[in-house]
Formats: structure tokens, sequence, C-alpha cells
């Protein structure tokens, strides 16, 4: 969506050197490439409650975040899709992850979480956690 910010996870991706950052800027479009919306729309209410980051004790070198989707909209939505990001105390990135959760009712809270199977390298001080849905998709 216009002046829209988000995350673009993509695992299991091999490089040869540690990246750190990278950011994506979508260029201005010419308005006459663009189609208005209804000025009335809004982007549907989805948000993360009770986010959770915790290295499982029975099970060495893996971690799990966790939290609840809260579909706070009118609207049933097929996907939702939850990134992850794990910032040490300088905020950096130092762990990323993402999930989805199916056919999620109008209304509901639906539990998700996502697993870690390599250490993660420092400590973890802060969590984003952030939920969206394809507004353009019919489904």
């Amino acid at each position: 969506m216009p002046d829209q910010e988000k995350y673009l996870i993509e695992g299991n991706v091999m490089v040869s050197e540690v990246i750190y950052r990278v950011d994506l800027v979508v260029e201005k479009v010419p308005n006459e490439n663009w189609q208005k919306i209804n000025a009335e729309y809004r982007l549907p209410s989805i948000y993360v409650l009770n986010k959770e980051f915790k290295s499982l004790d029975d099970q060495p070198g893996v971690s799990q975040a966790s939290g609840l989707i809260k579909n706070d909209s009118a609207f049933d939505f097929d996907s939702i899709a939850v990134s992850i990001i794990l910032f040490d105390a300088e905020k950096q990135v130092i762990g990323v992850n993402k999930t989805e959760a199916r056919t999620v009712l109008a209304g509901e809270e639906r539990y998700f979480s996502a697993l870690w199977f390599t250490l993660i390298n420092g400590q973890v001080s802060s969590i984003d956690m952030r939920a969206e849905t394809n507004l353009l998709s019919d489904e």
C-alpha cells in the first residue's frame, strides 16, 4: 500500500559474506499508473499479541518465537503471514524468521510459533513481529 513499510524475509539463501542489512526502496511512479482505492478504505486491523522469544531447554540450540495473531477486522483471511525480527541491545538484527497462519476468521485470535534450529549469534533484547495479508488476493 502507499507509504507502507514492511519486512521482506526470504530464508535459506546461501551467501558468501555476512549481510547486515538490505534496504529496498520502491521509487515513486507517476500518478497515472496508480489506481485509486475507495477513500473510505482502511487497512485491516491485524496485529500480534503476547510476543515471546525463548530458547528451548529440552532442545539445545533450538529457539522459538511465538505469539497470537489478532484479526480485529470484519474480514476472514485465507492467509496471514508473520515476520519476526530479533534485535540485540544495539538494535542490530541478529535473527529473522517468518511463519503463516491459514484461514484466520474475523475477530479470531490464533496462536503461532516459529523455530530456529541454529544458535542465535548474540543476546536477544527485543523482538518485532508484524502480521499482514495480501489484500489484493481474491482468497
